[in-house]
């Protein structure tokens, strides 16, 4: 029997799945299907991150690279589903590669030729920098070509790789009579 966890990412994905159904039925341009999806993404990436941090009592987190691994790598499993993960690599201070496994959400998905340049993991970038933005990072996130091409007839999906660069760190605003 699946967990109520199981079964609501496989359910999340399903109506992922027609989101970028939909979108595409909407739009023919697959460029403005995935701005749609990377908005979506940083929408989802802000709510996300104001749950890790009242959840976990984080008010700032210390580094990038902290963050990656304290919050993101942490609960990766609980957003995607229990059975993938996510490994990071430190490029240098500000730039990070990650790698996330597939999950439910891409695993079985097949894009028609017709939408090839669908990136239909999309959302992650957007989501990515709503998180970094909470915690105070402004950040450029960019979905990598996969290093392993897909063999063809197998049914093993690359891992989705992202490139995040800090460009800045946004400064806590005090309020005036704090001061």
């Amino acid at each position: 029997m699946n967990s109520p966890n199981s079964t609501a990412v496989d359910f999340s994905a399903l109506i992922y799945g027609s989101l970028v159904n939909s979108l595409l039925e909407m739009t023919e341009d697959v460029n403005e299907v995935n701005t749609k999806l990377d908005e979506i993404g940083y929408r989802i990436g802000l709510r996300l991150a104001h749950e890790f941090a009242r959840d976990k009592n984080l008010d700032r987190v210390d580094s990038p690279e902290k963050l990656i691994k304290d919050v993101l790598i942490k609960n990766w499993p609980i957003i995607a589903g229990k059975t993938t993960s996510a490994f990071y690599k430190v490029i240098d201070n500000n730039t990070f590669m990650m790698a996330f496994q597939p999950s439910t959400f891409t695993e079985y998905v097949t894009i028609p030729e017709l939408y090839s340049g669908v990136q239909y993991t999309a959302m992650l970038p957007g989501a990515l920098r709503g998180i970094f933005e909470i915690f105070h990072y402004e950040a450029e996130v960019s979905l990598e070509p996969p290093q392993v091409e897909q063999k063809a007839g197998s049914q093993k999906k690359p891992p989705t790789e992202v490139k995040i660069v800090i460009s800045k760190v946004i400064p806590v605003a005090v309020p005036k009579d704090e001061d």
